[in-house]
């Protein structure tokens, strides 16, 4: 019985040797996407100061409910970047595979972030109004009529489905983590522009204009906290996988 034990023993670490060496360049995507989400703070003509008066346009190609350099550069920077980036990070999974023999379902990753984002382009056709948001310490002309669901029309919404979806081809709860939290940032950025700002919380949590979301109100901010997951991630893993 006990040398059945060290059998059984042995071939669990020799699986969990396999699923860690399998799984083991993760790191890549992770630091990629994080470095992608915080260059696109680029996109936005104040991304970290204060805001008083602006004019934001639907649907938010930028990604964040924010005043935009140029909507055609954000749409390019998404539609361009985008595939680029997915790519770049096909490109190291093949390569692993090529080295170590073992192959990762990347493409997943790949289909969900790109199909959601022609998806947004489809659908951003949808007439929309212009609608005045005050508060005060700002005036927002928006081209759409504010309601939860148009919070989901931002390309961040196809790289948190991605991300989540590389997560579980991956196996790591922690990239599962890092897209619901990109999503959920973007999500309430979007929702809960009415009330106070960017960032700020509807009046049964103590708004408006009261409270910001983790202290910041700016996209250059957000984005930071967005990719924060994915970065620390991504040099814990790296780290690893070279010691």
């Amino acid at each position: 019985m006990t040398e059945v034990n060290t059998v059984l023993s042995e071939v669990e670490q020799l699986r969990q040797r396999v699923r860690t060496r399998a799984h083991g360049g993760a790191w890549v995507p992770a630091l990629a996407i994080g470095t992608f989400l915080v260059c696109s703070s680029l996109l936005y003509s104040q991304p970290f100061s204060r805001w008083l008066v602006k004019e934001i346009q639907f649907p938010y190609w930028a990604g964040l409910p924010d005043e935009q350099r140029s909507p055609v550069v954000s749409y390019l920077f998404w539609f361009l970047g985008l595939p680029l980036l997915v790519g770049l990070i096909g490109w190291w999974y093949r390569w692993r595979s090529r080295r170590l023999g073992i192959r990762v379902a990347w493409k997943w990753f790949a289909i969900v972030a790109i199909g959601s984002l022609v998806l947004l382009g489809l659908l951003s056709s949808v007439p929309a109004s212009t609608i005045e948001v005050g508060s005060a310490t700002a005036t927002v002309r928006l081209n759409r009529d504010l309601d939860w669901l148009s919070a989901f029309a931002t390309p961040l919404i196809a790289m948190a489905l991605g991300v989540v979806v590389l997560g579980w081809v991956e196996r790591s709860g922690w990239l599962i983590f890092a897209g619901l939290w990109i999503g959920w940032l973007t999500w309430w950025q979007g929702a809960f522009l009415t009330y106070g700002g960017l960032g700020g919380l509807p009046p049964w949590a103590g708004g408006p204009g009261v409270v910001t979301l983790l202290g910041v109100d700016r996209p250059g901010w957000l984005l930071m906290w967005m990719a924060l997951p994915l970065m620390v991630f991504g040099v814990v893993r790296g780290l690893r996988a070279r010691g």
